[in-house]
């Protein structure tokens, strides 16, 4: 629940690590829907690429370089986020079954 309220921008940014909450958002959106990753970042990737391999690509994508060819990890995740909360990655539910109405 933690994650999904840091996604939609809930929990302030500064007491959490953006760029670890990204690599958790990108294993959640590709559970739900892989393609809506490649859609989006017009990234291509299969089964076996890592959350991290796939938020490198989205940082080639968007351009999101640094000098010495280092990725901007920081930069990158708040435009994921950005993407998301204004819905330009589809609609998406992030939590389909909710354990707030259990007994």
């Amino acid at each position: 629940v933690a994650h999904n309220l840091a996604y939609i921008g809930a929990i302030r940014e500064e007491v959490v690590d953006i760029s670890s909450l990204a690599l958790d958002f990108i294993s959640d959106i590709r559970e739900i829907d892989e393609n809506l990753l490649k859609q989006r970042y017009k990234i291509d990737f299969d089964k076996d690429t890592t959350p991290l391999e796939i938020y490198e690509k989205i940082c080639k994508s968007r351009g999101f370089i640094q000098k010495g060819n280092n990725y901007d990890y920081e930069r990158c995740s708040r435009a994921i986020f950005d993407d998301f909360k204004k819905g330009r990655l589809g609609k998406i539910t992030m939590d389909i079954y909710s354990n707030i109405f259990k007994d």
